[in-house]
């Protein structure tokens, strides 16, 4: 297995996840203009030739689609608030140093801005990230940003303190992945249309318990459906937005390799961080366990941990020769 190809086929499954979210996030609106319309629907209808009684209609102007619009409008005003604070907010809670308007740094302070510049040139990113180090003794890197331009890079004392230079240049390598792939930008997406189609569903779920629902055919199959959706699709897209994760942490393994040319500091990078952490119990807060469980290195791997699990990793880096 080669990286170019690792990258390929990382790429094709989170499209499709994605491609499969932008569906289900339509169809939803759609259910719900469904219902919004349904006086207008023959009542012998059942629920699909409703929908398509409901497509046609947005189609030729009969009806605007106010439900579906809301939900887009409610996911980009969301997105928005996100670009803004995202960055402050994956750092709050913690003690840190941005070490790009530090004047005096220190040796392992400089060694770690160097490396991000290097970075940044074998990246072919276009922009310096911000550079933070946050003063915790556990062992954790992670990138936020919605674009290159607004991209930032952190790193524990933990993990600088125990890792070579080699292993600090894997990791962040691993983090300037993330932006360079935009994978903050695409959990993001994937994040808050997950939260706007559950929140969707209940308000469709609570409105026709409120009004009845109504009595036509489209309608008592649509309570069936909402029921189904209000069960399973929380489950469905958090396993979706997991899978997603897991998938472009493979990505940014690759990337690793690519910008730094080893494949051997990022495999022993991963050893050490996992080992650290099943040896020690570090004492977070609350802030920081959500910061930790948001953007953290390692996992124990499952379908709902962020990350596959570090012998996976590993062997996706040591089974894979550049071309």
């Amino acid at each position: 297995m080669n990286y170019r190809k690792i990258k390929a086929e990382n790429y094709r499954k989170t499209n499709f996840v994605l491609a499969f979210y932008v569906v289900l996030f339509l169809l939803i609106g759609l259910l719900g203009e469904t219902i919004y319309i349904s006086l207008m629907i023959p009542p012998e209808y059942g629920i699909v030739d409703a929908m398509f009684f409901t497509y046609e209609a947005i189609l030729s102007g009969v009806h605007f689609p106010i439900f579906t619009a809301s939900m887009v409008g409610i996911a980009i005003v969301i997105i928005f608030i996100a670009i803004k604070f995202g960055n402050k907010i994956m750092l709050s809670g913690n003690q840190y140093t941005k070490l790009n308007d530090k004047e005096q740094r220190t040796q392992s302070e400089q060694m770690v801005l160097n490396i991000v510049e290097e970075l940044k040139i074998s990246s072919r990113v276009r922009f310096m990230p911000d550079v933070y180090i946050i003063d915790e003794p556990y062992m954790n890197a992670f990138a936020s940003g919605w674009s290159e331009g607004n991209s930032m890079v952190a790193i524990t004392r933990g993990l600088l303190d125990k890792l070579t230079r080699a292993e600090v240049e894997a990791v962040m390598a691993h983090e300037m992945g993330h932006i360079k792939n935009a994978d903050v930008r695409l959990t993001l997406v994937v994040g808050v249309l997950t939260n706007v189609m559950v929140y969707a569903v209940d308000w469709i779920y609570y409105g026709m318990i409120g009004r009845g629902g109504g009595n036509s055919k489209a309608m008592q199959q649509a309570k069936i459906v909402i029921l189904v959706l209000k069960i399973f699709l929380p489950i469905l897209t958090i396993v979706l937005q997991l899978y997603i994760s897991r998938k472009r942490e493979f990505l940014a393994d690759a990337a690793s390799v690519e910008f730094t040319g080893n494949q051997d500091a990022m495999v022993s990078a991963l050893q050490k961080i996992s080992g650290d952490y099943e040896q020690n119990d570090y004492d977070l807060d609350e802030t920081e366990n959500q910061t930790r469980r948001f953007a953290n290195f390692f996992d124990a791997g499952s379908w709902f941990s962020t990350h596959p699990k570090v012998e996976k990793r590993i062997e996706n880096l040591t089974g894979a020769k550049k071309r």
